[in-house]
């Protein structure tokens, strides 16, 4: 059984655990007195190893697995979608959270084509001219759905394909392409320009490198610092 942060859900929520749970009278306890109620209710369940254990997390779940879809809007998630398709959100700069479907219909063509058929994300990379500058790959499991990627540029546009590799004829084959995305420049190219060959770009640089010369481990950094460097030495040339 799960309970989600008793003290972050709403009155009437913890109106609703009190109704599933049958607790006396809950339609005239106070948001106190409903809290109280269920944690004592819970306390006692908890020491009786017979009705199982519950554990707190940070949003509303039915606290009867066997309840679970009587919550309102809550339905289920089928264990097969049928389109082929492939989707991606950036997390943050550096990350992104890809997942994706496989149809019963794909799925079967690509066991009838190679049942040794495999599917692997490939991430690619364009420039902002549209160029591809780089691609690799992700090899997952036959049952994974989602997978954290990482972006390893700045000011860099992806897109990912999931791929199906039949080993019996060497070949492969693009099921399907997420949408593009686009992580931003580590810093505007005109603050680049303001302080290159500057008192401030030289101390800027001190702070970030040490005294043999090596870069701090932080991808905007990084990316500052080569570009500061490289106008350097073009001047330099």
């Amino acid at each position: 059984m799960v309970l989600l942060n008793i003290d972050a859900l709403s009155t009437s929520e913890l109106q609703y655990i009190a109704s599933q749970e049958n607790i006396d009278d809950w339609e005239e306890l106070s948001r106190e007195e409903l809290i109280d109620s269920i944690n004592e209710l819970y306390d006692g369940m908890s020491e009786d190893p017979n009705k199982g254990t519950h554990r707190f997390l940070n949003c509303l779940s039915d606290v009867q697995y066997t309840k679970l879809m009587n919550l309102p809007g809550v339905e289920a998630l089928p264990d097969e979608y049928l389109e082929t398709s492939i989707h991606m959100i950036m997390k943050d700069p550096f990350w992104a959270y890809v997942f994706w479907s496989i149809s019963p219909n794909a799925k079967s063509e690509c066991i009838d084509r190679d049942s040794d058929y495999r599917i692997f994300i490939r991430t690619n990379a364009f420039d902002s001219a549209g160029k591809r500058i780089e691609t690799y790959d992700i090899n997952v499991g036959q049952g994974d759905r989602s997978w954290t990627v990482a972006l390893p540029w700045m000011d860099t546009t992806y897109q990912m394909d999931m791929v199906a590799e039949y080993p019996k004829d060497k070949v492969f084959e693009v099921l399907a392409s997420s949408e593009k995305i686009s992580t931003p420049p580590a810093i505007d190219p005109t603050v680049i320009e303001s302080i290159r060959g500057t008192a401030q770009a030289s101390l800027i640089i001190s702070s970030i490198s040490t005294k043999t010369g090596e870069m701090m481990n932080n991808k905007v950094v990084s990316d500052l610092f080569s570009k500061l460097n490289s106008g350097s030495n073009r001047e330099g040339a």
